[in-house]
């Protein structure tokens, strides 16, 4: 029997993509245990009907399907992994599909490198050269002070081990913007966390990674979302105080590019 790999989905009016965002669990290579978990946050467009209508006709796959008042993703995720039975913990968005091979490939990293705890891939096609003046391998391992420069892990991206869970806890349900990297902070103050350098995750919608709306305030809330998290690399003693002045600029110059990208889509 296989490992139980336990994937965490939550859903907000995602009548258009959500079941290519499921199909895309359904169609991954090999065989494999999943426990599918779906938390709908308070949709109101037909999501609840097409769930529903997957659940009945995949019968003969483990599904959990959680309802609750709109609360936002790190509520719902948390939902997720307080039910999640697997060894393994993975995170898919519901306007995010998987490449088939995703799973096989990071399984097989995981199988292959038993010092792993978490691993991330590249998403969209985008594989990395470098980073500054560092090169980026196929298999690279991410330090605290680099993920605080680069959020190198995409959630739809991440499968990690869920012992990690017991000692890090769960998402800030207070943070709506960067609230993945706050929390994936935490887990890489304690666990070898690692880079897949292969886009295995693609945007259903091709939306980006930032400003889909083109919101100046939708923009300005993820930069002060980071700004809290490299706080938080702060408290947890990753960087120095020179460094988080200058990490909090580099943030905030990265946040007037895209302000301008954004308006001149």
């Amino acid at each position: 029997m296989s490992q139980l790999i336990s994937i965490i989905i939550p859903v907000y009016n995602s009548q258009k993509t959500i079941i290519k965002s499921l199909e895309s669990i359904t169609n991954q290579l090999g065989s494999y245990n999943f426990e599918i978990i779906i938390i709908n946050d308070g949709s109101t467009d037909a999501s609840e009907d097409l769930i529903n209508n997957f659940i009945s006709e995949n019968e003969s796959l483990l599904i959990k399907y959680y309802y609750k008042k709109n609360g936002g993703v790190s509520s719902s995720r948390n939902i997720g992994l307080k039910n999640a039975q697997g060894e393994f913990i993975a995170f898919l968005d519901s306007d995010d599909a998987w490449e088939e091979s995703k799973i096989k490939t990071q399984l097989t990293v995981f199988a292959e490198n038993s010092e792993i705890d978490f691993l991330a891939t590249n998403m969209d096609g985008v594989n990395l050269n470098r980073f500054f003046f560092l090169k980026i391998k196929r298999l690279q391992k991410i330090s605290p002070k680099l993920l605080l420069y680069k959020n190198f892990f995409k959630t739809p991206t991440v499968i990690f081990k869920s012992e990690i869970i017991k000692k890090v806890g769960y998402f800030n349900e207070e943070m709506n913007y960067a609230e993945d990297l706050e929390y994936f902070l935490r887990i890489i103050s304690g666990y070898n966390c690692y880079l897949y350098n292969k886009s295995l995750v693609n945007s259903i919608t091709g939306k980006y990674s930032y400003g889909e709306s083109g919101l100046s305030a939708a923009l300005w809330k993820i930069q002060l979302g980071e700004q809290k998290s490299i706080k938080k690399g702060l408290e947890l003693k990753f960087i120095n105080i020179f460094e988080f002045i200058f990490i909090s600029s580099f943030s905030f110059l990265k946040y007037i590019r895209r302000f301008f990208i954004t308006k001149t889509r």
